[in-house]
């Protein structure tokens, strides 16, 4: 069915930023490309709010003229989300877990760290990012961009330490197929990137969902990032066994 407004929720790194886009995109026929950085992140799309400031969006701006599409790493309360909101819920198996905060990671803190390099200063609500990390790191946080071996020691210390100390943190997105019996549009992480008959299955369940037509900009933009996906774990972890689904 067609909805006033959209809200993703996922865990940081399993890719909500890319469907928070796509849906907006779709709902709108927004004719402005979505640009990916250097990172193989949707993050700078300024279409999507975030949802962490306004958990209530009935308080909330929305334009009347425009469907708005929310991203939150909050699990999906129904209770807060106003009727004809069409919500997307991103599970993550507990196999994937190391994958996705990696790429959480190589999307959010390593970007902070070449934008020290580059002269730049962090602010508070940065600085406040990285305190979690600080301690993995170098002292000189730059290090990791110029030294392979101490990227690499900082990726296994998220992925031998921080990770599993925080799962408990991401609980509810990890093997919660009980949500797929509501309302709610359910993705599995792992499978987001199968095809059939040469259209993505996820892509053409959420189209058939939205009531939108599935074009070949929307399918060559997830095919981009399917394709450069494998670029970015190669560069900055190419020790770790990244799935090929």
């Amino acid at each position: 069915m067609n909805y006033d407004n959209y809200v993703v929720s996922f865990m940081p790194g399993s890719r909500g930023r890319l469907f928070a886009n796509l849906i907006y995109k779709l709902a709108n026929n927004d004719p402005i490309p979505i640009s990916f950085t250097e990172h193989n992140s949707a993050h700078n799309h300024i279409d999507t709010w975030d949802m962490k400031y306004a958990p209530n969006l009935n308080k909330i701006y929305t334009d009347p003229h425009k469907t708005s599409v929310f991203f939150t790493h909050a699990y999906p309360n129904l209770k807060y989300i106003p009727p004809n909101t069409g919500t997307v819920f991103i599970n993550v198996s507990s196999s994937k877990i190391d994958e996705v905060c990696l790429n959480a990671v190589i999307k959010n803190v390593i970007p902070k760290i070449e934008f020290l390099r580059d002269g730049g200063t962090l602010d508070e609500t940065q600085n406040a990012f990285m305190k979690p990390y600080e301690r993995f790191l170098p002292d000189n946080y730059v290090d990791i961009l110029t030294d392979a071996d101490k990227l690499r020691d900082f990726l296994h210390s998220i992925q031998s330490s921080f990770i599993p100390k925080n799962k408990n943190y991401y609980r509810n997105f990890i093997d919660n197929t009980s949500i797929k019996d509501t309302e709610i549009f359910f993705i599995d992480y792992e499978k987001m990137f199968g095809q059939e008959n040469e259209k993505y299955i996820v892509l053409k369940r959420l189209t058939d969902w939205m009531q939108v037509d599935y074009t070949s900009e929307i399918h060559n933009l997830y095919e981009q990032y399917d394709l450069e996906k494998f670029k970015i774990f190669d560069k900055y972890c190419p020790w770790f066994n990244y799935s090929m689904e």
